[in-house]
């Protein structure tokens, strides 16, 4: 594709300029052309120079050059004075002026800017010490980088050069050692780094120990490991490595934290030992190299080593990375490897295993650096379990209130068993205080704002406003936990002491959630209590019966509260991630087909067959006129989402239109729809009908699933009423349990599905079981993928897109943004405090793999067919919730809208406005102002009237950022 009219793409300015082996036409140190007492100044138009043949793709084809002095006026026709001699000393100012229309945009012409010995996009003012060579740059828009006229070429050029190709372009060679610029080629610095990531394409990382000895007379501990790349080649051991040696001990309660072993002193925090440099002899504390990929380690004498515990396990962790985060970004890997072994080889080992790698990373994906921002400890420590090595019992630092003692009684703050939970319970559960002064902990500041420590020199002044939080740990109170804090299991889970979080309750672990509880007079009449006496009345039942993570019914639902209470929020008790309660029957649902069957008139009407499942059996359903099931009231509602045409699209590949009815109130005659016995080979299912709903023949995508129903009275979600353990209020119709029930979903027969985008277990590695704790919906509508059935492209609130993309994004990228996404404040939802725990740039931690980057094939045919996210209509007022992108009082006009029952189309108004599709997901994330500009450079609507984004969005983004071009999604993400 034709990207600029001329000369940076360099491909053959190079030539021209000297980069290819040819002269250089001007050198502005050299006074070169001053002898005869004159300057040369010459403007690039595709004109042969210093013995080179004419290029004509350097001939200027949107504008023209002049100078002043006279002399210069260069350019498209009749401008065609294009070199001029000036005397000697003479400052010769140059102006570039646009004219004619881009016809590879169909957009005017502008000017870019200069390259060679003028820069920038303004006039250039040109010394008169020696001979000029310039270059101009004209074109509709500005686009990607201009030294190529594909970014298809560009991008495989230059990933060669970065991977050392043999036969590849030196890059360095024209921009400079640095890449920041010389002579005609231009910085390459607002695109790519300095220096080079080394190495500049990580092959893996890979580290394993073969086998450790304790020599019992000398402490010394011999250690022999390899180090391998992804594809089981040796490699060389980085440096910057560390290790850490550790004693599993245990006692009639369970397994201890580790006895750390390192460092080599007997005193001090426990910690790890970095190695040394390889040397090449054996020697007392050395690291021998035996081979590539091979090495021995000898450690000094090890002095916390005790020689009479030598047959107890013993664990070794290594930590080893490639380098730094910072520099590395996407290439970084970081190794922390456990090794187990008996030194007196007497038996064999065991491990520590309290909390599960596995567990962490649902949610944190590796604490992988974030782009070129590393995690904690640099990226390097990245194992669950390693983290007891420092965060250890043995720490001489502050302790816990809960367990506070003296060291070395006592547990510290900063162990694992504490820090831990207060990191995770800061922003739910921990004690804040409201009045007075604090002279320990943290404060509060305003949103986004870092907490400020309260100490004796400098107290805090507690208010409602800005609460103190004194137990939170290292100012790290801003943490939203993503899912109900009582499952354990999600931390704890099948690992080999893993249970221990109920069968060892202590004082340091319980108080560390709940640290308003004294835990040293707790339950004991005034008495210390002693911690083997915590399962006298905490049995490992009772601890995990406390923990079962249940919601209580909130109490300000309008069946409770008839008069301004809330009609979206949960009437009864509900079950977090997943979890059955003692006796509670779980219901699922399998939907069998779905189809769009024409009625009498011809009409396509939505039909799903299907049934429901309790604890696993078929459910016959109560005769209507009741509740579908004995022992529930209730029901989930059959509902679907299509598209019809809209914006000019005759087949939009996005759904515009959803709706549901409720299953009861179909079979009780009192919804929009039919209900009928299945028969032959759906004998067994019940066969409904939407007859309120109207599916065009033009169509082209049609979902329907079961669930989504929690609007209260009409859509009360199903609700379990005979558990003796939760009540139900037969007079307000509140109380019971409500187990929520995976939403299930099928395409229509004959329709193709709407692409995948969102993984639903990948939203539930994280939050258990989407829609309780944080509660939204009442966990009804609990599917990632079906949340575009009703959050779809024409959904607005307050000047803000509601539309899938937009608003998952938006919450998600809360670190992220410049602007708070204010979406549903006036409901209390606070999304800029939302503090994403993965990687931000790792899109796949939710995203199927390339949907994201449109390289999946039914992406990458979506586009052309994707619809603009619609972001304002009608009049805004102000509120806690209004976008700032909108103006106040201003009339959008109407929206889009579908008529079911007769088919009729009513196009948004053109003065509603929109983000453009494939920049909507962009500005959901990347909202600063620079993001901006280069976003609407390349075409991308932002807060536009639709009847401007109707004619122009051909969005460019993917010029530069599509697979295969210069900067691809994947690729910069």
């Amino acid at each position: 594709m034709r990207r600029i009219s001329l000369a940076l793409a360099l491909v053959g300015a190079v030539t021209a300029a000297g980069c290819s082996g040819g002269a250089k036409s001007s050198d502005s140190g050299s006074g070169k052309g001053v002898q005869d007492g004159t300057i040369t100044v010459t403007v690039q138009n595709g004109q042969a120079l210093n013995g080179a043949p004419a290029n004509p793709s350097l001939a200027i084809t949107g504008g023209y050059v002049t100078s002043a002095p006279a002399g210069i006026d260069c350019g498209i026709a009749p401008h065609a004075t294009c070199s001029a001699q000036f005397p000697a000393g003479t400052t010769v100012v140059l102006t570039a002026t646009a004219a004619g229309t881009d016809p590879a945009f169909n957009l005017p012409f502008q000017f870019l800017g200069w390259a060679g010995d003028c820069q920038g996009d303004g006039t250039c003012s040109l010394e008169g010490n020696a001979d000029k060579y310039v270059l101009t740059m004209f074109a509709g828009q500005r686009t990607g980088h201009p030294n190529w006229t594909d970014g298809a070429v560009h991008g495989p050029k230059y990933a060669d050069f970065v991977n050392g190709v043999p036969g590849a372009l030196a890059c360095t060679s024209c921009h400079g050692a640095s890449l920041q610029g010389a002579g005609l080629a231009v910085s390459c610095s607002a695109c790519h780094v300095w220096p080079l990531p080394t190495p500049p394409v990580s092959l893996g990382l890979n580290v394993n120990v073969t086998s450790a000895a304790i020599d019992s007379a000398t402490k010394v501990l011999t250690l022999n490991f390899t180090v391998k790349d992804d594809q089981g080649s040796s490699i060389a051991l980085p440096t910057g490595g560390r290790f850490a040696l550790a004693r599993v001990d245990s006692d009639a309660t369970g397994t201890l934290p580790y006895a750390v072993l390192t460092p080599a002193a007997a005193t001090g925090n426990p910690s790890t030992i970095n190695f040394p440099a390889i040397s090449t002899t054996a020697a007392p504390t050395t690291l021998v190299q035996n081979a590539l990929g091979d090495y021995t380690y000898t450690s000094p004498a090890l002095n916390r080593v005790d020689t009479a515990k030598l047959s107890s396990t013993h664990t070794i962790w290594i930590q080893v990375s490639n380098g730094s985060a910072s520099t590395l970004g996407k290439a970084f890997r970081a190794v922390n490897q456990e090794f187990n072994f008996v030194p007196d080889a007497s038996g064999a080992a065991g491990k520590r295993e309290i909390v599960s790698v596995a567990g962490c990373n649902a949610c944190h994906a590796g604490f992988k650096p974030e782009g070129n921002v590393a995690s904690f400890h640099s990226s390097g420590r990245i194992a669950g379990p390693f983290c007891n090595i420092c965060h250890n019992q043995a720490r001489t630092t502050e302790r816990t209130n809960s367990d506070p003692g003296t060291a070395p009684a006592g547990t510290p703050i900063a162990a694992s068993s504490v820090f831990i939970h207060r990191i995770h319970a800061a922003k739910e559960m921990l004690l804040k205080v409201t009045t007075g002064t604090q002279t320990v902990g943290w404060q509060y500041g305003a949103p986004g704002a870092a907490m400020t420590q309260c100490t004796v020199a400098a107290p805090c002044t507690c208010t409602v406003t800005n609460a103190c939080a004194p137990t939170v740990y290292d100012g790290l109170g801003e943490a939203t936990y993503p899912q109900d804090l009582r499952n354990c299991g999600i931390c704890h889970p099948n690992t080999a002491q893993g249970n221990q979080w109920k069968t060892r309750p202590s004082r340091a672990a319980c108080g560390s959630c709940h640290d308003t509880v004294d835990f040293t007079i707790h339950n004991t009449g005034g008495t210390p209590a002693v911690e083997a006496d915590c399962t006298n009345c905490h049995s490992a039942a009772d601890v995990a019966a406390a923990h079962v993570p249940v919601v209580a019914k909130d109490p300000n639902n309008i069946l409770d509260t008839p008069t301004g209470g809330n009609s979206r929020t949960n009437a009864a008790d509900i079950a977090a991630v997943g979890a059955l309660p003692p006796g509670a029957s779980r219901i699922t649902y399998d939907l069998k087909s779905v189809a769009a069957v024409a009625d009498a008139n011809g009409v396509l009407r939505p039909t799903l067959t299907f049934r429901f499942l309790k604890d696993g059996a078929p459910v016959v359903f109560n005769a209507p006129g009741g509740e579908l099931m004995t022992g529930f009231v209730g029901s989930s509602q059959a509902y679907c989402a299509y598209s019809v045409p809209q914006d000019g699209i005759a087949a939009p590949v996005d759904f515009n239109v959803a709706g549901g009815v409720s299953i009861k109130a179909i079979r009780n005659g009192t919804g929009a729809g039919s209900m009928a016995d299945g028969t032959g080979a759906d004998a067994g299912y019940y066969v409904v009908t939407l007859t309120g709903q109207r599916v065009l023949p033009s169509s082209a995508i049609l979902t329907c699933g079961l669930g989504y129903a929690y609007d209260l009275p009409a859509n009360q979600p199903i609700t379990q009423i005979d558990l003796a353990a939760y009540p139900y209020n037969t007079t307000t119709k509140s109380g019971g349990l409500i187990v929520p029930i995976a939403n299930a979903w099928k395409t229509a027969n004959g329709y193709a599905p709407r692409r995948a985008i969102v993984s639903n277990d990948k939203c539930n590695a994280c939050h258990g079981f989407l829609g309780v704790a944080p509660n939204f919906h009442v966990g009804q509508r609990n599917d990632g993928p079906t949340c575009a059935f009703c959050h779809n492209t024409n959904r607005v609130n307050s000047g803000w897109a509601v539309n899938s993309k937009d608003v998952i994004h938006g919450i998600h990228a809360a670190r992220m943004r410049t602007t708070p996404f204010t979406w549903e404040a006036t409901a209390g939802a606070m999304f800029w405090e939302v503090a994403y725990p993965g990687q931000l740039n790792n899109c796949q931690q939710c995203h199927e793999a390339g949907t994201y980057d449109f390289t999946a094939p039914a992406s990458a045919a979506a586009l052309g067919s994707l619809l603009p996210s619609t972001v304002a209509t009608g009049t805004i007022s102000a509120s806690a919730g209004t976008s700032p992108y909108v103006t106040l009082g201003v009339s959008y006009g109407s929206g889009f809208s579908y008529a079911q029952a007769t088919g009729a189309i009513t196009p948004a108004a053109g003065t509603t406005l929109v983000i453009s599709p494939i920049t909507a997901a962009c500005f959901s994330c990347h909202d600063s102002t620079t993001a901006v500009a280069h976003m609407e450079q390349n075409l991308g609507q932002i807060y536009q009237p639709r009847s401007n984004g109707l004619v122009t969005l051909n969005e460019t983004c993917l010029d530069c950022h599509g697979a295969g071009k210069m900067m691809p999604i994947g690729d910069v993400h």
